[in-house]
């Protein structure tokens, strides 16, 4: 009798295990869909793109700067490039709000403000534009 109590014990774990990993296969697979299919109807924002071959020629990437656009508002036109940016160094009063403008003329870069919610990948020709208080 009690061989059997265990027998059933030990069923309704295992089956408890069962459901767990059927669960969470299912969890995976939609959720794996659901990513795919938002890569996949992804379409690059061509508003925001500028022509790497040129971007330190023309337009507002020509001049990299950081240039005062309120009392207390700023906003700098950055290139990423091998190794360094342009301008190199930013300096804003504290607590001023900042808007970036970065764009890349050669490969994907990283650009990370510390402290902040910016951290983005720049590809040759984008232009990504985040801003920081």
């Amino acid at each position: 009798m009690e061989e059997k109590k265990l027998a059933k014990t030990l069923e309704r774990y295992e089956r408890g295990w069962i459901v767990f990993a059927l669960t969470m296969i299912l969890v995976f697979l939609v959720l794996t869909g659901y990513t795919v299919s938002n890569f996949a109807s992804y379409v690059p924002d061509t508003v925001n793109r500028v022509d790497p071959r040129s971007v330190r020629l023309e337009g507002e990437f020509a001049n990299p700067r950081v240039e005062q656009v309120g009392p207390n508002a700023y906003r700098v036109y950055m290139i990423a490039q091998a190794f360094s940016f342009v301008p190199g160094e930013v300096r804003v009063p504290k607590g001023a709000e900042v808007t970036f403008y970065v764009t890349s003329p050669d490969v994907q870069h990283g650009f990370l403000v510390e402290n902040t919610n910016i951290n983005v990948q720049i590809i040759p020709g984008g232009h990504v534009k985040n801003s920081v208080e």
